[in-house]
């Protein structure tokens, strides 16, 4: 699977301190992402997620299409 680049960016919150690694992957622009690391990660993770699934395909539409006929 792919790997998030760890990034400290760091947040002072009632006198605490703290260290968001991820803080990155958050788009100002958010529901729109227009930042092309962003995307290339996400593309990457669904990629590794639809390899992943590949060999299971038979038993989501078999699942999908019983739970629809509920």
């Amino acid at each position: 699977p792919p790997s998030a680049t760890r990034v400290p960016t760091k947040y002072l919150d009632f006198g605490q301190e703290r260290i968001d690694y991820y803080a990155w992957l958050r788009d100002s622009k958010w529901p729109e992402v227009s930042n092309q690391k962003i995307l290339d990660y996400l593309k990457q993770e669904n990629e590794h997620v639809a390899s992943y699934l590949s060999s299971y395909q038979k038993d989501i539409k078999e699942l999908y299409n019983e739970l629809k006929s509920r």
